[in-house]
């Protein structure tokens, strides 16, 4: 449930012409995801990785905002949080097989491979094509050494929301399809923490990111850098990297790059939101999908979390859901 911290911040927003500085107001900031339960409890970064959807299609809709979060520790799952309007608090999910323990998950990772196993930042989105809910969202599988990485990105779909009969996309015979590009040398390591849209009828964007590392002759790690690139898909099952991939790359000591928001404004222009993590501070960047080159800085904050950000539109500004928290902020 949430538990109120009221502050008020000035961060630097930018304007994309960059001729002036302004600031926003953060108006409040509000604990949405607290540990509250044996398995968000471990050793670890809590739950956060917030992915916030209404429940406005599929088997029982009825417009109340979904909150799927989980952590990022061995044996996490996917969990579920819901509320009656995106201004009250949320009320974990609790599975109906749980008995005396409390368990709001619903997708478990598997137990093996033990310590490192986990099912992390879902991304949750409605498919009218086939009338299915589907939760992207990164699991473990050590595949290293053929240049395929440590994290990858499966999918699973449900006819509806508040369910535990999430059926994950498999081949029956490896396990899990990882069905976001994973792309030697840039995605090594990971491909994972994507933002994911569907824009339309055979159109999907994901904005994606990878992880790679690079190894000393005695097989330790030296270096690792973060790069984004954009894929396309016509299903959301089956994608292809746009041409220019990578578009952009953090190299060891530049910071961490990560996804955080697509944009689809009225007008059909759609824009995607990625951010530079720093040791102190996060430079978001905003840009145009025809030029994701073409970025301009929006703001500085220190506060965003790794992974996609949820953002509510309200009558006093912005809600951003990032991390554990969710923010409401007030831009001139």
């Amino acid at each position: 449930m949430y538990r109120p911290r009221l502050h008020t911040f000035e961060c630097t927003f930018h304007k994309p012409d960059r001729a002036a500085v302004r600031t926003y107001t953060r108006l409040k900031t509000e604990e949405v995801l607290v540990a509250s339960q044996e398995w968000e409890s471990q050793p670890g970064d809590g739950p956060g990785y917030p992915a916030l959807v209404w429940n406005d299609h599929g088997l029982s809709a009825d417009r109340r905002p979904f909150l799927f979060y989980s952590v990022h520790d061995p044996e996490a799952g996917i969990a579920l949080a819901i509320a009656d309007t995106a201004q009250d608090p949320s009320v974990k999910f609790n599975r109906p097989d749980a008995g005396m323990s409390p368990d709001s998950r619903v997708l478990h990772a598997p137990v093996r491979p033990r310590q490192t196993s986990h099912f992390s930042s879902p991304s949750v989105v409605w498919d009218a094509t086939t009338q299915q809910w589907r939760i992207y969202f990164h699991f473990y599988a050590n595949a290293y050494a053929q240049g395929c990485g440590h994290q990858k990105t499966a999918v699973a779909t449900a006819p509806e929301l508040e369910t535990t009969q999430w059926s994950i996309h498999s081949d029956g015979a490896a396990g899990y399809v990882a069905v976001l590009p994973i792309q030697p040398p840039w995605a090594n390591s990971q491909s994972s923490y994507h933002a994911i849209a569907r824009l339309g009828p055979n159109l999907w964007l994901a904005l994606l990111r990878g992880t790679q590392i690079t190894q000393d002759v005695d097989g330790t790690i030296a270096a690792h850098s973060t790069s984004l690139a954009l894929a396309t898909s016509r299903d959301g099952l089956s994608w292809s990297l746009v041409p220019e991939a990578p578009f952009a790359q953090a190299l060891a000591g530049d910071g961490v790059l990560s996804p955080m928001h697509i944009l689809c404004d009225t007008d059909g222009t759609v824009s995607i939101m990625y951010q530079r993590r720093l040791s102190t501070t996060s430079h978001v960047y905003l840009a145009p999908l025809e030029a994701p080159n073409h970025k301009e800085r929006i703001f500085e904050d220190p506060v965003f979390y790794d992974g996609p950000i949820s953002i509510v539109p309200q009558p006093q500004g912005l809600q951003i859901f990032t991390g554990h928290q969710v923010y409401l902020i007030q831009v001139p």
